[in-house]
């Protein structure tokens, strides 16, 4: 099994790649783990953030392959 981890961001914080490595080693030796950094959409004082946030949800569904199955998580989300 291969798993792919969207995330919109570049150059992660150093929690975050610490965080990836630990549990890509937890990982079962058939299941390997990616982590796919999609580019953030540019953001300034006067940007319109809902066009923003369309142009990366456009990019997260482009990086989704026919084949994979999805699964999203969001700060908001409930279980």
């Amino acid at each position: 099994m291969k798993l792919r981890l969207l995330a919109v961001g570049q150059k992660m914080p150093d929690w975050v790649t610490a965080g990836f490595q630990e549990y890509s080693k937890r990982m079962p030796s058939d299941c390997s783990i990616e982590l796919v950094e999609i580019s953030p959409g540019q953001r300034g004082k006067n940007t319109n953030k809902d066009k923003v946030m369309q142009q990366e949800a456009d990019a997260l569904r482009k990086a989704i392959r026919p084949q994979d199955h999805v699964v999203a998580l969001a700060v908001e989300g409930k279980p």
